[in-house]
């Protein structure tokens, strides 16, 4: 298990802006916790990781 992060901690980590995250998130990326309601997404940086090895976008 990688480390729990929300989407801005996933952004700055990986690179990429917030709406790359949602993008992601909305293409089948791993969500640990779905947000709403004051609460946030959180994801697990090593799930994130594996799911981008195979398809990760040539532009940021």
């Amino acid at each position: 298990m990688g480390k729990v992060v929300n989407r801005q901690e996933l952004a700055d980590i990986f690179g990429y802006s917030l709406p790359t995250i949602s993008a992601w998130v909305e293409n089948g990326m791993p969500v640990k916790s779905h947000g709403g309601r004051g609460k946030q997404f959180e994801f697990d940086t090593e799930d994130v990781l594996k799911w981008l090895k195979p398809s990760e976008p040539c532009g940021r």
